[in-house]
């Protein structure tokens, strides 16, 4: 969803006559402004992709880890870990409500949409529902993060 709504502005820019510099400063702009935090139901995918140890996936499957990860400017970073799909559900749902202003919402999952509906239910709170993408993960991504993945994209905006 990010990056295709960078795409779809820089693609409006250009056709719009914009300088390629200027279309090129719109889309480091977006970026800037898109953030993105998932979670994995399994370490079992992350360690077949090389991701993390076997050790560490034995570990952390053993004690119910969730780890929650932040992909910002390309890099993928761990941004927290629970012990319950609820927790890491809870902290999207955090996520989301702690930014001041938003522009666009996704939600993303990849076996579970009832969870990711209910969620979407949860930010209606302070952003209109019927805004708020809800969409499945596609198989390269879902291949790495396996069945039961789900994240939040939130576009901030421009000023």
């Amino acid at each position: 969803m990010a990056q295709v709504k960078i795409v779809t502005e820089a693609a409006r820019a250009a056709q719009e006559g914009q300088p390629l510099e200027e279309v090129a400063r719109l889309a480091r702009g977006m970026v800037l402004q898109t953030h993105v935090l998932f979670f994995v139901d399994s370490l079992e995918y992350l360690q077949r992709g090389g991701r993390i140890g076997k050790a560490q996936a034995i570990l952390g499957t053993m004690l119910n880890v969730k780890p929650l990860f932040r992909l910002d400017l390309g890099e993928i970073t761990l941004y927290e870990k629970v012990r319950t799909r609820a927790k890491a559900t809870e902290r999207l749902y955090e996520f989301v409500a702690d930014f001041p202003r938003i522009d666009k919402i996704a939600i993303l999952y990849s076996t579970t949409p009832n969870e990711a509906h209910s969620l979407a239910r949860r930010v209606d709170a302070f952003y209109p529902m019927d805004r708020i993408f809800i969409g499945k993960y596609g198989p390269v991504l879902g291949t790495h993060l396996g069945p039961g993945a789900m994240g939040v994209v939130v576009y901030e905006g421009q000023d």
